[in-house]
């Protein structure tokens, strides 16, 4: 993973909620998500990463793109759009978007100097970066994306009533009207928020509330750490949360398709980690814990109970196989289940399915954490340790046993990850 070191301050370091939150903007910047909040306290890097170095990374995915930016005052709005600027000028941008450029040229960032007025860059393709404070005019303007980057600035603001009835009505009649709804290119404009929360019935309040009253209102993907949050393990104890999950009445045979994602241990010792095979169900965008075999059991007795498991599932409609890791007890069986026939990845498959394991547990963890927040798993209610695998999901990192985590972050890898171009690429 390279390093992004456009105009990076001293004092900024790249840290595993970076990392999760660009996986969300990826999925953003392919129009995956079209409307999505991001949630952080103070002084972790959002603005910086989000408002600062996301839509130069937009500019280099669509140069011809049209993005207005909010913020709190026009000040530090055109602060960001000076920022914005720095990083598409820098060499290690152009290395990656070598067609992306600011015209006119000759912007003098040490003084502030800012294109126009208004705050505007125009790229070589014609694409703009806007940026205003609330209240500003965006009269006659239209946008690709809408960023709003903290409207409003800390307790005292927000618990003005006035204020954040005037960010309401700008929000209403003055920026979402200038969303483009029809790009033309099967594309669609496109709206993110982010910021502090400091008050229930704030702008995003607002909009999560119309959404949950309101069928027919606009669905939020949300993203939320909150200030109890100032590590990579949260005081309470663990990364995943009981909103992530839900038991539910499961169909063995109504799926787009289905798999199986496996952990395998070595000893049947009482202390000694769990075998486990998952079989997993996409459907509509959901994912289904369909079944699981789990046992502490020696690496030579495994086999017969996990063919078994796999050949209960893989008669499944829409089959892709058993994603096994590749190493210790797994090369065997995953040699052992292509030579019985059963249906498998192929081993270049699987060596690029695995190639994250060069992540530890907690950071893989971590990359599953915001996709899980904006959708749940939904887990068979009549699996009998269904209690038990919610405790060790619950308790993860500082719980005794991590091998279901393990299957389950595969299983979030497998229906939500896209290997294409990435802002991780240029972090």
């Amino acid at each position: 993973m390279l390093a992004f070191t456009c105009y990076t301050k001293p004092d900024y370091q790249i840290n595993w909620h970076h990392r999760a939150i660009a996986r969300k903007l990826n999925a953003f910047a392919r129009g995956d998500i079209k409307f999505l909040m991001v949630f952080m306290p103070p002084r972790h890097g959002k603005s910086e990463l989000i408002s600062r170095r996301f839509p130069a990374f937009l500019h280099g995915l669509y140069p011809d793109s049209e993005i207005m930016a909010v913020s709190y005052l026009d000040s530090l709005a055109g602060d960001m759009t000076v920022d914005v600027q720095k990083v598409i000028d820098s060499p290690e941008y152009r290395a990656v978007f070598p067609n992306t450029r600011i015209y006119p040229s000759g912007v003098n960032y040490t003084k502030g100097v800012r294109n126009s007025s208004e705050h505007h860059i125009v790229n070589s393709a014609k694409g703009k970066y806007r940026g205003q404070g609330v209240g500003g005019s965006f009269t006659g303007k239209g946008a690709n994306f809408i960023i709003i980057d903290d409207p409003i600035k800390g307790r005292e603001i927000a618990d003005s009533v006035a204020f954040r009835e005037r960010l309401w009505n700008f929000y209403n009649n003055d920026l979402f009207s200038r969303l483009e709804t029809d790009l033309g290119d099967g594309r669609q404009g496109q709206v993110l928020i982010t910021q502090t929360r400091w008050h229930d019935d704030d702008l995003s309040g607002r909009l999560i509330k119309q959404m949950t009253e309101d069928p027919d209102a606009i669905k939020w993907d949300i993203v939320e750490y909150p200030a109890i949050r100032q590590s990579p393990i949260l005081d309470g104890g663990g990364l995943f949360s009981q909103e992530m999950f839900e038991f539910a009445v499961v169909n063995f045979d109504k799926y787009d398709y289905t798999f199986i994602t496996a952990d395998t241990a070595y000893t049947d010792k009482q202390e000694s980690d769990f075998t486990v095979f998952a079989a997993w169900g996409f459907k509509y965008g959901k994912l289904y814990l369909i079944d699981v075999y789990r046992a502490q059991i020696k690496a030579s007795d495994a086999e017969i109970p996990t063919v078994a498991f796999m050949r209960k599932h893989s008669s499944s409609w829409g089959f892709r196989g058993a994603y096994i890791e590749p190493k210790g007890h797994g090369i065997y069986l995953n040699q052992r289940f292509r030579r019985l026939g059963l249906t498998m990845p192929g081993e270049s498959q699987t060596d690029e399915f695995f190639k994250d394991r060069r992540l530890n547990k907690t950071e893989r963890a971590n990359n599953a954490v915001p996709h899980l927040s904006a959708n749940k798993v939904f887990i068979n209610q009549d699996l009998q340790i269904k209690d038990e695998l919610m405790a060790e999901v619950l308790a993860f990192p500082k719980g005794k046993h991590d091998d279901f985590v393990d299957c389950l972050v595969d299983a979030v890898k497998m229906v939500y990850s896209q290997n294409r171009i990435s802002l991780l690429d240029v972090l």
